[in-house]
């Protein structure tokens, strides 16, 4: 990882309703709701990725589909990486230290995208709320947390 802007993104809201695998819940009206409030703000407009890597579970990948298409963004850059589900900071970290773009977006689950953020950041975050973003720079020596947002952030 080399001068990158990495943006870790958790999925959004999802449903309990549907009596289905846990990689299967779907988002839920407010989760589809929060994700056309996100595609507005200047943390996700200000960094247009180059790829997205994404959980393979339904809210994952609903989330980032509902992004792209919000945003307007190449369908393309969607890759599906099936060791995001359900994830391991370690794993994550490993997985983003194979990439070259330039902007990396990761859309996964808790714990394990605020385990990660709070180790790029090197300290702790509060809380990482449902479809919250937190924008990383990254150089081959340091990261440093430069911005972070949520849905209910007013």
């Amino acid at each position: 990882m080399m001068n990158q802007q990495i943006l870790l993104i958790r999925h959004a809201k999802s449903s309990w309703r549907h009596d289905v695998a846990d990689h299967l819940r779907p988002l839920n009206v407010r989760g589809y709701q929060a994700s056309e409030t996100m595609a507005q703000r200047d943390i996700l407009l200000s960094s247009k990725p180059d790829i997205i890597l994404c959980s393979p579970a339904v809210r994952a990948y609903t989330t980032a589909g509902s992004l792209i298409a919000s945003m307007q963004l190449e369908p393309r850059i969607l890759l599906v990486e099936p060791r995001l589900y359900p994830g391991d900071a370690q794993d994550m970290l490993a997985l983003l230290k194979q990439r070259d773009e330039s902007v990396i977006w990761l859309v996964g689950h808790n714990p394990s995208i605020h385990e990660l953020s709070e180790t790029l950041a090197g300290h702790e975050i509060e809380a990482f709320p449902t479809l919250a973003v937190a924008k990383f720079g990254i150089t081959k020596d340091a990261s440093e947390l430069f911005e972070f947002d949520y849905p209910k952030n007013t």
